[in-house]
């Protein structure tokens, strides 16, 4: 400093060494997470987070620990400067599972660099399971009861402290039965039933059931117990033991006075399906005159049965017990009435009369007469009958009105009777019938011719040969002893029959000389005839008595047999048919003619000899058809050999010569074979309908038609038979589009089948996979821009990825959006959506970088999966404007005016107006919240204000009953959502309400 001043000769060097801070802390041994419970006692060490500075020097490397969120987590857990995180707090006092504890580590230098981690650490609350009060339940119940209707209860209790750990729900776990018929109350443990006892599938006697008591934990707890339901049922019904099947009464019986006890007796025992209640439910009038006692079962009459006329009444009982539905069973008893008092009598005991053996059938011969002293029909109306002698019976009839007739010729009677003797009972119509006490005697006297023309012999059989000519084939003589030259002695001959032998022959009515009429004769068939040659006295008189000789005529007309033709040798027949030939087509036919010129002797039918070989596979009909009896499949045999016979329809018939059937036999030896299955293919969603996808390839070894021609046929499995179809040449194609079915794999069961009947067959798999993820996502772009305010709020959007997959149905065109890996710590700060692609704040980036590129993906739901990638670009500007709130909320009115019309001013809940109101502030500070803060004329219980979730604008309601001609002023403010409440902004404004008339 002197003057003037002086340098040194020699320099000074001087060395600064500069210590940087160079390096970040970092965590090691990530993620820290633990799981403890609530009950763990304060200061116990749960996690030791470690950390690390690559710096060598101090205070660089000297890193500090502290803990800076989130939530609740610093009330309940302390971090040491060692890294342990320790319990503070009782974490019974809190409701919370999980608690992320940020923690921020610091190292010393100026200025220091920060790293930040989070420990995650779960509590368990739910520690106790639900407890039964008792280990079974059991309870009896009636079949009737009702639904609804609680059966029993069961109780369990849990030790957990709070909700939901501890509240129990109910429900039945086992038992299809039990759960089909029972249903328990969640909430109170109340068994009821489901359904009624009385129907399938609800009939047992004793349900056993499982019911599980299961606490509402996030990880719940369960515990059980066996309740077991009896049943008693209605199982029998009453049955009646001592119904006779009639029971008499008189027509004076008195009412109300028993006459008869129906009684029933039950099997149950329980009640009320063991007690019985009778009832007369039947028929006719009988519910009219008759009761019975519905408990004692006494039968009486309800009213008289004097004025009525009917003898009988059918009593339906019914004894019913107390089941619902009831059983019951039903008898008849029948009650007779007696109703008949007197009896008829006869006005005159003895009469006579003379008559001829030839008096007519419709004449009176005589007549009778009685009378009935009763008063009331039908008990004094008389009817007649004949008794005693069965000649009188059987040659005389009486009417109701006493007439006496002949009943039947009296020439019939071949004992020659002269004096009949005919007695005669008089009854009423009563019920029970009455009869006169004595009867009235009738002698009838009868003139007869005593005899009649006779033949030597009654039959005759004569045989005679078949002629044009008419001749006498027999002569007749018959005799009659009675006078000669009367009536009574003389003969006239005639033909009575028999069927069509009149036209054939006749008879002289003189000589008796029976003939033929040739030609009609020689035309007929027939071979045997009757003729019925009548000899008759006194013709064309009532007296005419007659003799009868059947003559028996034979005519012979059969003069060939059968003969077979169309034989392949002498005699015998040739045929081949299939194993599978069927039993209604025949198999040959056999073929015989006969040389007479009249049927039936030319008509020919067939049978199988009685020793013919396999009559018990063939047969053969009238017409010569042979057909098999049963299916020749599963019987062994390639050659069968029938006999037959062929016969006429002759009287006596003629028999061809046995003839030979020899049946030979092609038979189905092999089944087909699938030469190129099992396989599996692979196609796509899109393939084509009826584009051949894949050929089945077979064969049959059997060397006849139709079983060495085979087919394919699709049989199965599950949709295979929807989807696709296989023809009957083995190609295999989609029936319908398979683009909207979601099956990857179609397993077709393919049958090949050859003709035989029933065919043989093979059946094998083919594989068909589909291959429906043909399309991966694509993103809409290659790079997403967004730009958000470092203040903005967490899980606002603020920018959308987008992409499109062109597969045609879900999963394999449904697409998750994710984060991928990243350079940065995007993850943490950044969500997004998976379904949307709505990209939004996780957390809050105050100090973090201000860009951050990460990498998206985009994968569709196929199998395997595809993806396309992009990469995302956002900006993080800093919003100076959202921390100092600058802007109050603002009306669009200065003061809002309301009119009720008379009418509206009773009406509650009736909106007047909405109001409006904006903030230019962003983010929390411009979201606007609504209050009433008063209303004048004691109004304040007449309106409230309705607000949908920060909406700018809002609705005043009329909640209260308003009168005429009141006014009310309502104060209506606006405020910010600021999140410090000393930076919140408010505005008000007034709000006339009149009612006006």
């Amino acid at each position: 400093m002197g003057s003037p001043s002086r340098s040194s000769a020699i320099n000074a060097t001087v060395t600064i060494d500069v210590y940087r801070n160079l390096f970040h802390p970092y965590f090691t041994g990530e993620p820290f997470t633990t799981s403890i419970t609530e009950n763990i006692i304060a200061n116990t060490s749960i996690l030791q987070v470690n950390v690390e500075d690559d710096d060598t020097d101090a205070p660089f490397n000297t890193v500090t620990l502290s803990a800076i969120g989130d939530d609740k987590a610093p009330t309940y857990f302390r971090l040491d400067s060692d890294g342990r995180i320790v319990v503070i707090g009782d974490l019974k006092a809190d409701s919370n599972t999980h608690y992320l504890l940020r923690i921020l580590a610091q190292d010393g230098g100026p200025p220091s660099r920060t790293a930040i981690t989070i420990a995650s650490i779960t509590v368990q609350r739910n520690l106790y399971a639900p407890v039964f009060q008792i280990l079974s339940k059991n309870e009896t119940i009636l079949e009737t009861r009702q639904l609804g209707l609680p059966i029993l209860q069961v109780k369990a209790t849990d030790g957990d402290r709070r909700a939901p750990n501890n509240v129990v729900r109910y429900s039945l776990t086992e038992g299809a039965d039990d759960i089909e018929c029972f249903l328990i109350d969640a909430q109170t443990g109340s068994l009821s039933l489901r359904r009624s006892l009385l129907y399938a599938p609800c009939t047992g006697i004793r349900y056993q059931m499982t019911v599980t008591a299961t606490d509402l934990g996030l990880n719940p707890f369960s515990s059980t117990i066996t309740v077991t339901v009896d049943v008693d049922r209605n199982a029998n019904p009453p049955v009646f033991e001592n119904i006779p099947a009639i029971a008499p009464i008189n027509e004076n019986q008195p009412t109300s006075q028993g006459f008869f006890t129906v009684r029933a007796t039950d099997a149950d025992t329980v009640t009320p399906f063991g007690d019985i209640t009778y009832s007369l439910v039947g028929d006719g009038t009988a519910t009219i005159y008759f009761q019975v006692d519905s408990s004692t079962g006494v039968v009486s009459l309800k009213q008289s049965i004097q004025p009525d006329t009917a003898s009988t009444y059918r009593l339906t009982f019914r004894a019913i017990d107390g089941g619902n539905p009831p059983k019951y069973d039903e008898k008849i008893l029948t009650v007779s009435v007696n109703r008949n008092l007197l009896a008829p009598e006869f006005v005159q005991q003895i009469y006579e009369v003379t008559i001829w053996e030839i008096q007519s059938l419709d004449t009176v011969i005589q007549e009778v007469s009685a009378r009935d002293n009763d008063t009331k029909a039908p008990h004094n109306e008389v009817t007649y009958e004949i008794v005693g002698d069965t000649l009188a019976h059987t040659y005389f009839r009486i009417d109701n009105e006493g007439r006496i007739y002949v009943r039947r010729p009296l020439t019939d009677d071949n004992v020659d009777t002269g004096l009949y003797t005919v007695s005669v009972r008089a009854n009423d119509k009563g019920t029970p019938q009455r009869s006169s006490s004595t009867l009235a005697t009738v002698r009838v006297n009868v003139l007869r011719n005593r005899n009649c023309p006779t033949f030597a012999s009654s039959v005759v059989d004569i045989s005679i040969d078949q002629s044009s000519v008419s001749r006498v084939i027999y002569d007749a003589n018959a005799t009659d002893p009675d006078a000669a030259n009367t009536p009574f002695s003389t003969v006239r001959y005639s033909l009575i029959g028999d069927e069509n032998a009149q036209v054939f022959f006749r008879v002289n009515d003189q000589t008796g000389q029976v003939s033929t009429n040739g030609p009609s004769l020689f035309l007929d068939q027939g071979t045997i005839y009757q003729l019925r040659v009548r000899a008759e006295d006194a013709v064309n008189t009532v007296t005419s008595c007659s003799g009868t000789l059947v003559l028996r005529v034979s005519v012979n007309r059969n003069l060939n047999s059968p003969q077979w033709k169309n034989v392949n040798t002498a005699n015998n027949y040739v045929a081949t048919i299939s194993e599978t030939h069927s039993v209604s087509l025949s198999v040959y036919r056999i073929q015989a003619v006969d040389a007479d010129d009249k049927v039936p002797n030319n008509v020919v039918t067939y049978a199988m000899t009685a020793n013919s070989p396999n009559r018990n596979l063939f047969f053969v009909d009238v017409d010569g058809f042979v057909y098999l009896r049963n299916s020749l499949v599963g019987i062994t045999g390639d050659r069968f050999t029938v006999r037959f016979v062929a016969t006429d329809g002759g009287n006596p018939a003629r028999t061809s010569p046995e003839a030979t059937l020899t049946v030979n036999v092609n038979r189905n030896q092999f089944p087909p074979e699938i030469l190129n299955l099992p396989a599996e293919k692979e196609i796509q969603e899109n393939q084509l309908v009826n584009e051949e996808i894949y050929r089945v390839n077979g064969r049959d070894n059997d060397t006849f038609a139709p079983f060495n021609a085979y087919s394919f046929k699709l049989v199965g499995d599950g949709s295979s038979t929807t989807f696709l179809q296989v023809s009957q040449g083995g190609a295999v194609t989609l029936r319908q589009s398979i683009s909207s079915d979601p099956a990857t794999t179609f397993q077709l069961r393919i049958l090949a089948s050859d003709g035989g009947y029933p065919p043989r067959t093979a059946t094998t798999i083919l594989i068909i996979r589909v291959q429906r993820n043909l399309n991966a996502p694509v993103f809409d772009r290659r790079i997403y821009y967004g730009t958000v305010l470092e203040q903005d709020r967490i899980g606002r959007p603020f920018t959308q990825v987008f992409a499109t997959d062109s597969d045609l149905q879900a999963p394999h065109n449904r697409i998750i959006y994710r984060i991928t890996e990243s350079e940065t710590t995007a993850i943490n700060y950044f969500y997004l959506h998976p379904e949307t692609g709505h990209i939004s704040l996780n957390q809050c980036t105050n100090g973090t970088d201000n860009r951050f590129i990460f990498n998206i993906t985009a994968t569709d739901g196929g199998s395997p999966p595809l993806s396309d990638h992009a990469l995302v670009d956002v900006e993080v500007k800093g919003c100076p404007k959202c921390r100092t709130n600058i802007n109050s909320p603002r009306f669009f009115a200065p003061v809002y005016f309301v009119n009720i019309k008379e009418g509206d001013y009773s009406k509650n809940n009736l909106q007047l107006i909405q109001i409006s109101a904006t903030d230019d502030d962003d983010g929390y500070d411009g979201d606007i919240l609504f209050d009433i803060q008063s209303v004048s004329n004691n109004g304040n219980d007449k309106f409230k204000l309705e607000q949908d979730h920060l909406n700018t604008n809002a609705n005043i309601i009329c909640s209260g009953t308003l009168n005429r001609g009141e006014t009310y002023v309502i104060m209506v403010r606006a405020s910010d959502q600021a999140l410090q409440m000393d930076r919140r902004r408010s505005s008000s404004v007034p709000v006339e309400v009149r009612v006006v008339p």
